[in-house]
C-alpha cells in the first residue's frame, strides 16, 4: 500500500478494488483450490452426501444405486471427479500466483490472465445446467457456488481496469 502526504494528512492511492482486488480473488481461488483437494481425497464420494442433487439430477439415481448397478461406471466417475479436483488445484495455484505477483503490481498481463477463472466458473456453470436430465431434484450445487464465484470475481475485476488501464 502506497501513500501520498498531502498537507500532513495520509491519502491512499487507487479505489477500494484497486488496493484490495488481489485479496479477494486470492481468498476465491483458495477456498477453489481447498475443493480440488477434497475431490482428490474424497472422489465421486461426494455424490453420496454433499452432492446428492448434482447426481439425482443428471441421473435420476443416488451414487449408491449406480454403484450397485453399475460398478465400473461409478469407477470412471469416481477417477474423473479426482481428475477434476487436479485441475481445480491446478487452476487455483495458477491463478493465486497470478494474483500474488503480476495482479498485484497492475501489469496489464496479469489483468488479462484473470479472465480465465470467470470464463471456466460460466463454462462449468453452462455445462452443468445442460446436463441436468432431473430438474425437479433442485439447483445442484457446482451451479450455485460457481454463480456466486463468478459474481464475486467479475465484482472486483471489473473495477481494476483503470489501474491497469490508466489514462
Amino acid at each position: 500500500m502506497t501513500t501520498k502526504i498531502i498537507d500532513q494528512t495520509s491519502v491512499r492511492e487507487g479505489s477500494f478494488f484497486d488496493r484490495h482486488a488481489w485479496k479477494i480473488l486470492s481468498g476465491v481461488m483458495l477456498i477453489i483450490g481447498f475443493f480440488g483437494v477434497t475431490d482428490i481425497l474424497g472422489g465421486a464420494s461426494d455424490l453420496q452426501n454433499g452432492e446428492t442433487v448434482l447426481m439425482h439430477s443428471i441421473t435420476g439415481m443416488s451414487w449408491n444405486d449406480l454403484q450397485a448397478q453399475s460398478p465400473n461406471a461409478a469407477r470412471l466417475i469416481d477417477a474423473k471427479f479426482r481428475t477434476d479436483g487436479a485441475s481445480l488445484v491446478t487452476l487455483a495455484l495458477l491463478s493465486l500466483a497470478i494474483c500474488l505477483t503480476g495482479f498485484r503490481k497492475g501489469e496489464r498481463w496479469a489483468w488479462y490472465a484473470m479472465w480465465v477463472p470467470p470464463l471456466w466458473m460460466a463454462l462449468t456453470v453452462l455445462l452443468i445446467w445442460k446436463s441436468i436430465q432431473h430438474p425437479s431434484f433442485g439447483t445442484p450445487v457446482p451451479v450455485i457456488s460457481g454463480f456466486i464465484f463468478f459474481v464475486l470475481w467479475m465484482a472486483f475485476l471489473i473495477p481494476t481496469y483503470r489501474k491497469f488501464f490508466p489514462k
